[in-house]
């Protein structure tokens, strides 16, 4: 799954706060996968936590400036109308 442009993350990770682990990955033994370390997995927990929190902060600043660079392209292309008497529908 690929990043999202104007996040930067994908949506597995904004969701659950970690990559997505494959079946694939668990079937032929990825690094990821052998090391898992039970007794590390509560400090890693709240590691994932505080970066998933960090992740939405930067998500919605990334996202308000891809929004903003849209909005300016569109703005650039817009051209005025003159409304004629003759167009107006009274």
């Amino acid at each position: 799954m690929m990043p999202n442009r104007s996040t930067g993350f994908t949506p597995f990770f904004l969701a659950y706060g970690a990559k997505a682990v494959l079946p694939s990955d668990l079937d032929h033994g990825a690094p990821r996968v052998k090391a898992f370390d039970q007794d590390r997995a509560t400090e890693a927990q709240q590691d994932a936590v505080d970066l998933l929190k960090k992740a939405c902060e930067t998500t919605i600043v990334g996202s308000a400036h891809y929004q903003q660079t849209l909005r300016r392209y569109y703005e650039r292309k817009i051209r005025g109308r003159i409304l004629k008497v003759d167009d107006l529908v009274l």
